[in-house]
């Protein structure tokens, strides 16, 4: 990530991702990731820097909770993503707010499985 960083000169260059769920003992978690491409254009890469336990799956939560965990991971802070993916459960467009991202939503994600 240093020399996309380094590329980029000071400009965003990620992509940040989320997804919540709440599990059956209703503990909710939220999985945290930035996409970018290398500067060499050879690799897509994701990576999920976080996995956490969170009270709450609100856009302001989450967007703490990335925060946090950038911050604790790499000691970054969400200036390096340009925009925000999530599926529609997840409020995309309030987390992207949240930010000030351009919003992207996953219409794969959005069929409900009954």
């Amino acid at each position: 990530m240093g020399l996309a960083m380094e590329n980029a000169k000071g400009n965003s260059f990620a992509q940040l991702l989320t997804d919540g769920g709440t599990l059956k003992n209703k503990k909710k978690y939220q999985a945290l990731a930035v996409q970018f491409v290398d500067p060499e254009w050879k690799r897509n890469h994701v990576i999920c820097f976080a996995f956490p336990n969170s009270k709450s799956n609100t856009d302001t939560a989450v967007a703490e909770l990335v925060s946090k965990k950038l911050r604790e991971k790499y000691g970054l802070t969400a200036d390096i993503c340009a925009a925000a993916m999530s599926d529609r459960a997840a409020k995309a467009k309030g987390i992207s707010s949240q930010f000030e991202l351009e919003e992207e939503v996953c219409c794969a994600c959005t069929t409900q499985i009954r």
